[in-house]
């Protein structure tokens, strides 16, 4: 501190073993140096110990004690001769020796943490073995391995993307990894079994950039593949929840072209049907409004055609939750409903809450356009549950927003601005400006930089709620709403 400004060392703080030195010139090493300490320490290990503290320089934040398995134990060790004590009794010897901690995190799981001096300190040691690109390349194959596992049970989605919320920094790890070391295909799958979990978790911000990391990557070839349509797919979806639809465009368009070259008619399917939502460049809800409502079709028309041939049940649901959309953007509420309904059977029957809720999400929208509080409010109720469940800050922000406009329609206007105004604040904190755009130009709208009077003390109550309170205030008014008696409308 005498020697150096505070910037100078902010600046050398990337080095803490080598800057934290100091103490009387007499004292021992360990005692002079954070270095020295560490050394001390470190020599008082076993060669098992030694070797596993070296390896768990790889977890970023720590991680479960299952991990820890998967990644640390190496088939060649016995072969070696090494000591292969059991790696939860060594992990035991490192926390009692104060090298690591363990503990229980949020979900019940045991994992370890580690001081990220000491982190450093390991992975310094871990270079000495020669074991650094091996270990890195382990974590990174453990960490997708985990984001495959979570996609295939979309039952319990809400405990995936909780698990992936404790392993986000190993998820970052993991990515850096694979762009450092030029392994696109890798990368691309990393970063499209994440991209869900940053849309339904509110990285939306985080996860484009990451993306566009991975595009940007200079071994990539100019041949067709499918590694690089999976991270066009994720970039596509990222740009799509950010409200970004001319990104969304350029990257779904890239998309369908790869899917094309490469000529597999599912991927051909659900590359133009991603396309279809952000085909040309529009700027603002009115001219996102006005391109789901057009006449050109073709691209949806194409994708339900496909999959329907290949007998993709999925595909043709998700196929009329298009169709769903489009109709109720161009108000032809009859439509909207059996294409909705449709869609709706078909996800019920197949088990996938994400997609039941995002269909009730639009076939209450048809329905709020019709004027059937009650029937839209059944629907939005469902939606806000499923999200509650899940934990998913998208369906969230995305849903309040539309609750806000409901609630104008059943002329409750302090809580639609509440409601508005706690959507807003939810978007600008994570990045899904989609919410901006979900409406048509014929629903009303809160105007909250307009507000006056109570509107705009109902705003400002709506803004000081927690994304929690605001969750249970809509759930509470689509209850009540729900329960008019069935065929109630209003004029809107």
């Amino acid at each position: 501190m005498r020697l150096l400004s505070p910037a100078a060392l902010a600046r050398r703080l990337d080095d803490r073993l080598g800057l934290l030195e100091g103490g009387g010139r007499d004292l021992p090493a360990r005692q002079r140096t954070l270095r020295g300490a560490i050394d001390w320490s470190h020599d008082l290990l076993g060669p098992a110990e030694r070797r596993l503290f070296a390896r768990l320089s790889v977890f970023a934040g720590g991680g479960p004690l299952e991990l820890v398995e998967r990644v640390c134990a190496l088939p060649e060790d016995a072969a070696d001769g090494n000591d292969t004590t059991d790696l939860l009794d060594l992990v035991e010897s490192l926390a009692e020796q104060s090298l690591v901690r363990i503990e229980e995190d949020a979900r019940d799981e045991v994992r370890f943490t580690m001081l990220e001096t000491l982190r450093e300190y390991a992975a310094e040691r871990l270079e000495a073995r020669g074991e650094t690109r091996h270990l890195r390349n382990r974590h990174a194959d453990a960490v997708l391995a985990l984001l495959e596992a979570g996609a295939e049970d979309g039952a319990d989605r809400g405990a995936w993307l909780d698990r992936l919320d404790a392993e986000h920094d190993n998820l970052r790890a993991a990515i850096d990894h694979r762009i450092v070391t030029g392994d696109t295909a890798d990368a691309a799958a990393l970063a499209f079994g994440a991209w869900r979990f940053w849309q339904m978790r509110g990285h939306v911000v985080e996860g484009r950039r990451r993306v566009d990391r991975v595009l940007a990557m200079p071994a990539w070839t100019p041949e067709p593949s499918r590694d690089r349509l999976r991270a066009l797919e994720a970039g596509g979806g990222l740009a799509y929840w950010a409200g970004d639809m001319a990104g969304a465009g350029v990257l779904y368009g890239a998309a369908a072209d790869e899917a094309r070259r490469l000529g597999d008619d599912a991927e051909i399917a659900t590359a133009v049907y991603n396309h279809w939502f952000a085909r040309r460049p529009t700027s603002g809800l009115s001219e996102w409004a006005a391109l789901l409502a057009s006449d050109d079709r073709e691209l949806l028309d194409e994708a339900l055609e496909t999959w329907t041939r290949l007998g993709d049940e999925e595909g043709v649901a998700k196929a009329l939750w298009g169709l769903g959309e489009h109709h109720a953007y161009r108000e032809e509420l009859a439509a909207a409903e059996d294409a909705t309904t449709r869609a709706l059977t078909i996800f019920e029957r197949r088990g996938d809450p994400f997609w039941v809720a995002w269909t009730r999400f639009t076939r209450g929208f048809a329905r709020s356009l019709g004027g059937d509080v009650p029937g839209a409010a059944s629907d939005v109720a469902v939606c806000l549950r499923a999200f509650q469940a899940s934990r998913d800050v998208s369906g969230l922000v995305l849903t309040m927003a539309a609750m806000s406009s409901l609630l104008l329609i059943a002329r409750r206007d302090e809580d639609a601005f509440a409601l508005g105004a706690a959507a807003e604040r939810a978007t600008a904190e994570t990045g899904l400006h989609i919410a901006s755009l979900w409406a048509t130009p014929s629903m009303p709208v809160a105007d909250l930089a307009g507000a006056t009077g109570r509107l705009r003390e109902a705003a400002d109550r709506g803004r000081a709620l927690t994304r929690e309170a605001a969750l249970d205030e809509a759930i509470r008014i689509a209850d009540a709403l729900a329960s008019a008696p069935p065929g109630t409308r209003v004029t809107k």
